[in-house]
């Protein structure tokens, strides 16, 4: 997983594949741990929004190589910074299964396979059509992955690097409207503006005060170290500085959503538009909650916490794009979207408390 954002547990448990025989579990599991399963849910919401952003009716062909590309983009970033972070990895504790840091996968090997994916994708787009321009923008997405990868932990500005992966993963959705023969338009750049303000936030906060103990062992640079965040009598102390920083970046991300929906921009009818304020009000101030929570590093739910506000994060601009899709897009993205989370030990915690209540409150007398 690219350096700095969230490694969630995958969820190691076979019974929650309980009808799954054991030999699908172990390759799910074993493929999660290389790869990172659980996360395709971020990139394919990338690729699918910058797609549908100009063409909300997909077919079949361009789903296929869009989610394909997509997912040879998500192997490269996640391997590549495998290898490029292993000599820290081995001294991360929740890394300790990895098969890199166990040595079941060499580092040539997954050096090799990371690069293979470069010109696997781009075989793909020639392939698929697409332009020169949306091949150019894929390669650059690879390349700002790379500088990020490298120098990531070692620049003298932290919060600059972290926006160089942002931006990386931001190509992504630019490479989506060109996959799909379309020109990036004003919904191409809110989602831009998403994906890529969702790695800026959560690779400096999230993952910077989770890593914070073992990177100053390690003499690494992150952006919760550049802003004042030290551990202090076992726990992290978030400096207000970090604070000011990341809630800067969260209303950012609040205003690219309230922008075009105040605008009118995606053409709601007058019904759905009062229905998708509603939802956006609830759900940012839930969200805004959340942000809150991920500064209390000193409480027991705070890991769980942070997870979960990284899932409110992309559900904001996935609902506000979801009912401008038609087609099979509509029902694939929200399963694309949604299910690589179950992979992650939390959500079924989450999804179980959730069924819990209800059951409590239909049962209530």
């Amino acid at each position: 997983m690219t350096s700095g954002q969230p490694r969630s547990p995958a969820a190691t448990n076979p019974t929650r594949l309980a009808n799954q025989p054991p030999w699908i579990w172990q390759i799910i599991e074993s493929a999660d741990r290389f790869v990172r399963l659980h996360f395709w849910g971020f990139t394919f919401f990338l690729v699918l929004l910058g797609a549908t952003s100009v063409v909300p009716d997909l077919t079949a062909r361009q789903l296929a190589l869009a989610m394909t590309v997509a997912v040879l983009f998500h192997n490269f970033a996640y391997v590549f910074n495998d290898v490029v972070d292993l000599p820290v990895d081995r001294t991360q504790p929740s890394r300790r299964q990895d098969y890199l840091v166990r040595g079941v996968i060499k580092p040539w090997q997954a050096l090799l396979f990371s690069l293979a994916q470069i010109p696997l994708a781009v075989a793909l787009s020639i392939l698929g059509g697409v332009s020169r321009t949306g091949i150019g923008v894929l390669l650059a997405g690879f390349v700002l992955m790379a500088v990020y990868d490298l120098w990531g932990k070692k620049c003298f500005c932290p919060p600059l690097t972290d926006l160089i992966q942002g931006l990386g993963w931001g190509c992504l959705v630019l490479y989506g409207a060109y996959a799909v023969g379309g020109q990036p338009n004003l919904l191409t750049w809110v989602a831009f503006s998403s994906g890529a303000g969702f790695i800026f936030l959560i690779n400096g906060v999230h993952g910077g005060l989770r890593d914070l103990e073992n990177d100053l062992q390690r003499g690494s640079r992150t952006t919760a170290i550049f802003f004042g965040s030290r551990p202090r009598g076992g726990v992290v102390t978030v400096h207000s500085s970090l604070k000011w920083f990341a809630m800067s970046i969260q209303l950012l991300l609040i205003a690219t959503i309230a922008v075009p929906l105040a605008l009118g921009t995606f053409d709601y009818s007058p019904r759905a538009q009062v229905t998708m304020v509603v939802i956006q009000i609830l759900l940012q101030a839930i969200n805004l909650r959340f942000m809150a929570k991920v500064f209390r590093t000193d409480q027991p739910s705070w890991g769980r916490d942070f997870r979960i506000h990284l899932l409110l994060l992309l559900l904001g601009p996935a609902i506000l794009f979801w009912p401008y899709m038609s087609g099979p897009v509509a029902w694939i993205f929200p399963i694309a979207f949604l299910c690589p989370f179950l992979l992650v030990e939390v959500t079924g915690e989450v999804v179980a408390r959730g069924i819990h209540r209800c059951r409590r409150a239909l049962l209530r007398p």
